[in-house]
């Protein structure tokens, strides 16, 4: 009876740090905070709603403009086979004429931290993490 007990601990603790893992708001997902790049700014608050964003149009699929929109929105952490881990925002404008859902791959390396978008056609350059980073301004 004590192996039994024993295997029930072990695939309790495991399941619960795949489910940890796996999803949510992502309140510790290393997400969290302002990231920008030539696509824009964007930050991703504890709980799963978006801060501040301003990002080209283009990054919804909408037509090029280098005038960037201010949207607002959630998201959540996940995996996604293929893509790896990340964060997937739904953001809707101000007006609530432009809504779409975007993937930013969380990717750390010896280089650092980023977030790239699942698509490329927008910018090739990553969103980088901001420290001490207000929208609009920079401190470092």
């Amino acid at each position: 009876m004590n192996g039994v007990r024993g295997r029930a601990v072990v695939l309790a603790g495991l399941l619960s740090l795949v489910v940890g893992c796996a999803g949510g708001s992502g309140g510790n997902a290393p997400v969290v905070g302002y990231w920008r790049s030539g696509a824009g700014e964007i930050e991703f608050l504890k709980g799963g709603t978006l801060g501040q964003v301003s990002l080209l149009p283009a990054v919804c699929f909408k037509p090029v403009s280098d005038q960037q929109e201010h949207l607002k929105g959630t998201w959540h952490y996940e995996r996604i086979e293929g893509a790896g881990r990340g964060a997937s925002a739904v953001l809707t404008s101000d007006s609530g004429a432009v809504t779409c859902e975007r993937y930013f791959r969380y990717v750390k390396d010896e280089a650092g931290e980023r977030l790239q978008l699942d698509s490329g056609n927008v910018t090739k350059e990553p969103f980088l993490r901001q420290k001490g980073h207000a929208i609009g301004t920079v401190v470092e």
